[in-house]
């Protein structure tokens, strides 16, 4: 049986998250939130939509 290969942790640096700066907006339905987006896209704001 082969015995499975250990590798070393991740570095502090390898383990960091990038640093994220993030709004999130509660809209009352489907046509405010394309509102927000086509505004806040135009602005040249990435923007993603979600629905949960």
């Amino acid at each position: 049986m082969k015995t499975p290969s250990i590798t070393k942790p991740p570095s502090e640096t390898e383990r960091r998250c990038p640093e994220l700066f993030q709004v999130v907006v509660q809209c009352t339905g489907e046509d405010q939130q394309r509102e927000l987006y086509e505004e806040m896209t135009k602005r040249g704001l990435p923007c993603k939509l979600l629905m949960l």
